[in-house]
């Protein structure tokens, strides 16, 4: 169960990352914490 939750949180925190970075390519470095 743990790592079913684990997975979905990190999907949940990777994609917004990635439409982030599609979007704004400028600000890609304020979004991006890793």
């Amino acid at each position: 169960m743990r790592r079913i939750l684990l997975a979905v949180f990190l999907i949940l925190l990777l994609l917004p990352g990635i439409i982030f970075a599609d979007k704004t390519n400028a600000d890609n470095e304020t979004h991006r914490l890793f």
